[in-house]
């Protein structure tokens, strides 16, 4: 949406990067700006930490530099491997899924250390650190936030991988991220996308066949967001294309679930935000899959 991507080689420190080309329109480069700052706090934060001997990983993309080129924002990378929706890697055997969620979990973990919402967790923004290993790093932060603050814009998360609380517009904190990483787990597992839908109401629908009706409590944060609307807001033909897409989801989670990966997934995707087991606990449960 915001620009290219170019794979790219330095031939002053005779190195390949990535370059992100951010679009030259004015809001495009507010935007750019705005990564830029959530990247270089994320730097900033994480080398303060190394210099005190604390154990973070660098688990979110590196930004080498930054500079403008024709009123375009341009962002200078490390070049990493193919990301996990263009490597295709299929349904993850266990040892490689504990990898790249151990990876996942402990990004989170730095992001929330770090005072960030990422709020575009999807395939496409988890990156293979190679193609010889299956360690990964978050990228691409131009939706992101800083935590401690009063959220008030809801154009955020990819539809896939959007959380109940962005869905109905009320307040949302770092469970969201930990819900975008719930599904993408759940994905790795059965090859499959759970919210494979193309509107909020669509997304309401699924959520009520595989998690029951929503909590009454949640209805009162928001008054805008009428649950009943989205409820009825969608037609017979694509609550029917639905249906069988939930058939064929709960199909795969029969079929392929992985021990010790359920109570992992069940804890994360609740309704309720403030009910899901935090990331802390998913770091640890991880270890024990």
């Amino acid at each position: 949406c915001y620009g290219k991507v170019l794979r790219c080689f330095d031939f002053k420190h005779n190195t390949e990067c990535a370059l992100k080309i951010i679009k030259g329109e004015k809001r495009f480069y507010q935007s750019y700006k705005k990564e830029l700052d959530y990247l270089l706090h994320l730097k900033n934060v994480y080398n303060k930490n190394q210099a005190l001997g604390n154990k973070f990983r660098p688990l979110f993309t590196n930004i080498v530099k930054s500079f403008t080129w024709r009123s375009q924002g341009v962002l200078v990378f490390n070049l990493y491997d193919k990301d996990l929706y263009h490597a295709k890697l299929g349904r993850l055997e266990k040892n490689a899924l504990k990898i790249v969620m151990t990876d996942i979990f402990e990004a989170l973990l730095f992001l929330k250390y770090a005072n960030i919402l990422h709020l575009d967790l999807k395939p496409e923004n988890v990156f293979l650190v190679d193609n010889k290993s299956f360690n990964v790093v978050i990228g691409d932060f131009g939706l992101a936030r800083y935590g401690n603050k009063l959220q008030k814009d809801f154009n955020v998360q990819t539809c896939w991988y959007r959380s109940p609380e962005v869905i109905l517009q009320n307040q949302y904190s770092y469970s969201a991220d930990l819900w975008s990483a719930g599904l993408i787990f759940l994905e790795l597992i059965i090859d499959y996308p759970l919210l494979r839908a193309k509107t909020d109401c669509g997304l309401y629908y699924i959520l009520t066949q595989f998690l029951g009706e929503m909590p009454l409590k949640m209805t009162n944060y928001n008054r805008d967001i009428n649950p009943d609307k989205l409820d009825m807001d969608i037609s017979n033909s694509y609550k029917s294309s639905l249906k069988n897409h939930i058939y064929k989801v709960r199909t795969l989670i029969e079929l392929y679930m992985i021990d010790g990966a359920r109570k992992i997934i069940d804890g994360i995707l609740i309704w309720n935000p403030k009910k899901r087991i935090s990331i802390e606990e998913c770091n640890e449960l991880i270890k024990e899959l």
